[in-house]
C-alpha cells in the first residue's frame, strides 16, 4: 500500500516542488523588475529633485535680482520724484509770474477784457530763451499797466509814425523802436498801416493810440529818416545820434514824456552797441536780436494771409525744396542780376531718383526756385529754366500789397535764402525766420553771410560820437556789428555804381 501511496507522493511532490520552484523563479523575476523599476524611479527621483533644485537655486537667485531691481528702482523713483517736484515748483513760480504779467493789462481790447498770455506763443526751450521770456513777459505787465493809466508806473510812451517808405524799412524801423521803448521802460505805440495790413496785435499788448487810457502829454519828436543819419535834423553829430549811440537813455530822456519816432531806419545797432547796453544785448540775445524783438511783437499775422500762404506751400512747398530769391531792381544791373542763378544752382540739391530722394530726414522730389521781384527778371528766368521758376503772381491774381506780402512770407520760408545786398525788404526776409542767408553783392559775387541781422546802412557815424575813442576798433565790440560797415558799401544804386 506504502509503494502504491509513495509514487502518487512523489508525484505530487514533484509537481509542488515544480509549481514552488516556479513560483520562486517568478518572485525573483518580479523582485528583479521591481528593483530595476525602483533603480530607474530612484534616478528619475534624482532627476527631478536635481531639475528642481536648479529652478529653485534660479528662483532665488531671480527672486535675489527681483530685490535688488526693486531697489533700485525705488531709489531711482525717488530720484525722478525729486526731479518732478523741483521741475513743479520752477512752473509753478514761472506760472505765477505769468499770471502776474498777463493780470494787469495787456489784452487787445478795447473794453479793457485781459487776454494776456504770451506763453500761448513763446514757450522757452533754453535758458537764453527762458531769459527773453523773463524779460517780454515783465514788459506785457509795465506796458499794460500803462496802456491802463495805472499810477503805480509812469506814464511814458514810444508813439512810433511810418514815414512814406517801403515795407522793410517800415517794420525795421518799428522794431527799433520797440528796442527803443522796452530799454526806456515806455509803452510801444503803432501807427502804421504796412504794418497793420499784415499783423494784428498780440493779443497781451494793446498798440493803438486810440487804447491808450491816459494821456501822451508833450511829446518829443525824434526823427531819423532817409539821408545819411539825419536824426533830429542834425546829420550824424546830431543830439539824437549822439543819445541813441552813448547815453543811457533811461536817465536822458526821463523828462520827456513821449518820444514820437519818425523814421524809416533799422537804427536797432545803436541801441545794441551802446555801451549801457552792450552787455545786456549779449547776454540776453546772443547772435540774433532782431527775432524775438520781432516774434514777440509781430507774430498775429492776418487769418487770410496766412490762408494764401498755406494754399501756395501746400502746392509747392510740400516735399519739395526750395531756393527764395528777392531780386530787388534798383539794386541790380543786368551782370549782377544774372549772379542768382548759379548762385541758386550751388544751393540746390540734385534729384537723381523719379521717386525723389532724402535730405535731412525729408523726402525731397522736385527743386523750385521761388522768385520775388520788382522787374522783369523772373519771367526772364522762365524762358531759361522753366517751371522750376515759381512764383505768387503765376498762382494767383492778387493787389499790389497781396502780392509783397506773400513774397515776403514765402521767400522768408525757403530752405535756403538768396538777398539783395542792400534792400531792406530782403532783410526783413530772413530775419523773420532767422535764416543766415546767401547775398548777391556789389561786385557780382554771391556768399553766405555770418549771421541774419538787418543792416544799418548809417552805421559809420557812430565814429562821430562821444563812445568810440578808439575809431574803427570800437566798431566790433559787439561780434553782431561785424557786417555792419559793409551796409553803406553795399548800398549801391543802378548801373552806374557796378
Amino acid at each position: 500500500m506504502i509503494d502504491s501511496i509513495l509514487p502518487r507522493l512523489s508525484t505530487v511532490t514533484v509537481l509542488l516542488l515544480v509549481i514552488m520552484f516556479t513560483a520562486i523563479l517568478y518572485l525573483e523575476h518580479a523582485n528583479q523588475r521591481s528593483t530595476e523599476r525602483g533603480d530607474i524611479l530612484q534616478q528619475e527621483l534624482t532627476t527631478a529633485s536635481e531639475v528642481i533644485n536648479k529652478m529653485r537655486q534660479q528662483l532665488h537667485a531671480t527672486k535675489e535680482a527681483l530685490v535688488l531691481s526693486e531697489t533700485d528702482l525705488i531709489l531711482e523713483k525717488g530720484t525722478v520724484e525729486e526731479y518732478k517736484n523741483e521741475i513743479a515748483e520752477l512752473n509753478e513760480l514761472q506760472e505765477e509770474e505769468r499770471s502776474e504779467s498777463c493780470s494787469l493789462g495787456g489784452g487787445d481790447s478795447d473794453s479793457g477784457e485781459t487776454k494776456c498770455n504770451i506763453d500761448d506763443r513763446w514757450k522757452p526751450s533754453n535758458a537764453q530763451e527762458q531769459l527773453q521770456y523773463n524779460l517780454f513777459a515783465r514788459y506785457a505787465e509795465l506796458h499794460g499797466k500803462i496802456m491802463d493809466n495805472d499810477p503805480s508806473v509812469e506814464q511814458k510812451y514810444v508813439l512810433f509814425r511810418q514815414e512814406t517808405s517801403g515795407l522793410g524799412n517800415t517794420i525795421t524801423a518799428f522794431i527799433s523802436s520797440f528796442m527803443l521803448a522796452l530799454l526806456t521802460d515806455r509803452a510801444i505805440i503803432l501807427e502804421s498801416h504796412s504794418i497793420l495790413s499784415l499783423y494784428d496785435p498780440p493779443p497781451y499788448l494793446k498798440l493803438r493810440e486810440s487804447q491808450i487810457k491816459g494821456s501822451y502829454g508833450s511829446k518829443t519828436t525824434f526823427t531819423q529818416v532817409g539821408g545819411f543819419a539825419e536824426m533830429g535834423g542834425g546829420g550824424p553829430k546830431s543830439q539824437w545820434f549822439e543819445w541813441i549811440s552813448c547815453a543811457d537813455l533811461k536817465e536822458t530822456l526821463a523828462e520827456h514824456q513821449t518820444i514820437e519816432v519818425v523814421s524809416n531806419q533799422y537804427y536797432a545797432p545803436l541801441l545794441i552797441n551802446n555801451p549801457h547796453y552792450i552787455e545786456f544785448f549779449m547776454k540776453t540775445f546772443g547772435k540774433d536780436v532782431y527775432g524775438p524783438f520781432y516774434r514777440f511783437i509781430l507774430n498775429n499775422v492776418k487769418p487770410h494771409l496766412v490762408s494764401k500762404v498755406n494754399a501756395f506751400k501746400e502746392k509747392y512747398y510740400k516735399d519739395n525744396f526750395i531756393v527764395g530769391m528777392h531780386m530787388r531792381r534798383e539794386y541790380l544791373n543786368p551782370k549782377r542780376a544774372s549772379m542768382f542763378w548759379p548762385c541758386a544752382d550751388m544751393l540746390s540739391p540734385t534729384i537723381d531718383n523719379e521717386d525723389g530722394i532724402i535730405l535731412n530726414g525729408r523726402l525731397i522730389k522736385k527743386v523750385y526756385w521761388y522768385v520775388a521781384t520788382d522787374s522783369s527778371f523772373a519771367s526772364e528766368a522762365k524762358r531759361k529754366y522753366g517751371d522750376k521758376i515759381i512764383t505768387y503772381a503765376d498762382f494767383q491774381s492778387e493787389s499790389g500789397d497781396v502780392l509783397r506780402a506773400m513774397d515776403y512770407f514765402l521767400v522768408g520760408d525757403a530752405d535756403e535764402i538768396i538777398a539783395t545786398s542792400g534792400s531792406t525788404f530782403s532783410d526783413i526776409m530772413f530775419a523773420r525766420t532767422g535764416k543766415v542767408p546767401h547775398q548777391v553783392t556789389e561786385v557780382n559775387t554771391c556768399y553766405k553771410n555770418v549771421h541774419n541781422q538787418p543792416c544799418y546802412f548809417f552805421w559809420k557815424g557812430v565814429l562821430d560820437t562821444s563812445c568810440y575813442p578808439n575809431g574803427y576798433d570800437d566798431l566790433f565790440r559787439n561780434p553782431m556789428m561785424i557786417n555792419q560797415r559793409n551796409c553803406y558799401t553795399n548800398f549801391q544804386h543802378g548801373a552806374d555804381h557796378m
